[in-house]
């Protein structure tokens, strides 16, 4: 475009000048159609997002944790009967029971950790969505910040509380 605009007369200022601002409109157009390709998606998908999310919480905050539970009370019982088994006669075995049971316990409490990490991440991906779908024609950048940061923050926080616990 540029060597067109030359050959029409236009000297290398006002070619520059003239490639510039096309450039811009074009970028303003591109990122316009980009945002409303964006709010139609994040439109269409919010009910399904909700649903997955909310279903997701239910998994981790129900079914995981009573597997979690079971097998800290599985556990317990395990050593339990190792240590009336071992205690009077082998005091050092006890003590190593009673070693390889705290460590257990510590693990599962982790694991019990990372799953309400997980719980609340759902809760935040639901949250964050449901706002932007919101304010899906209306965005900003302020207003993505305002409403989007603190979670995203919450969501950072979270997931290094499961990859500790992993």
């Amino acid at each position: 475009m540029p060597d067109d605009l030359s050959k029409s007369g236009l000297d290398s200022k006002q070619v520059s000048a003239v490639a510039g601002l096309a450039k811009k409109l074009a970028d303003a157009a591109l990122n316009d159609y980009r945002r409303k390709e964006l709010a139609n998606l994040i439109g269409s998908t919010n009910d399904d997002v909700q649903v997955v999310a909310g279903a997701l919480r239910t998994i981790i905050d129900s079914d995981y944790k009573r597997e979690l539970s079971q097998e800290r009370e599985g556990a317990q019982e395990y050593y339990r009967s190792a240590l009336k088994k071992y205690e009077t006669n082998e005091p050092l075995a006890a003590i190593a029971v009673r070693r390889d049971l705290q460590s257990i316990d510590t693990t599962i409490a982790g694991k019990q950790q990372a799953a309400d990490a997980c719980g609340k991440i759902m809760g935040e991906i639901a949250t964050g969505h449901q706002k932007l779908y919101e304010s899906r024609n209306k965005w900003t950048t302020q207003s993505l910040i305002k409403d989007v940061g603190p979670i995203v923050t919450d969501l950072y926080e979270s997931t290094q509380k499961v990859e500790k616990a992993f």
